[in-house]
């Protein structure tokens, strides 16, 4: 796998625990989108027929970053389920924790795992999250 996927992907974990703000940040903007107020005094009627929340719906199904920002999510928690304990913890500790105060070798000893251990948990994870992304081949 080239560097730059394996980072991208990385970064994708690293922001795991941020994913929920961020979709619901996105379905207000999409609910509550910036509307330019409308000067012209004496026009017409709209010919639209469509409701507000007729709009919404259809703006949420169709929104490519909403999408994505969910299928992140779904995808990432389809892996960590598949962990053992240990192997979460792994993970845990090295994306989840923030400030990060622990180094590889910290987090052997925390885990009771080796140091190649805790590599190798990471570059599966890290591989099986970008396979069903479709950021690896």
């Amino acid at each position: 796998m080239a560097s730059k996927d394996f980072k991208r992907v990385e970064q994708l974990l690293e922001d795991y625990p941020k994913l929920d703000s961020e979709i619901k940040k996105r379905r207000l903007a999409l609910l509550y989108p910036v509307r330019e107020y409308d000067e012209n005094i004496g026009g017409s009627k709209s010919q639209s027929n469509t409701s507000l929340a007729e709009n919404f719906v259809v703006t949420l199904d169709q929104d490519r970053r909403l999408a994505r920002l969910e299928e992140q999510k779904f995808i990432i928690e389809e892996v960590l389920k598949k962990l053992h304990e240990d192997d979460y913890s792994v993970i845990k500790l090295y994306y989840f924790e923030k400030p990060r105060t622990l180094t590889w070798d910290g987090i052997a000893m925390a885990t009771r795992n080796s140091r190649s251990r805790c590599f190798e948990v990471r570059k599966t994870v890290v591989e099986e999250i970008g396979r069903k992304l479709g950021e690896l081949d």
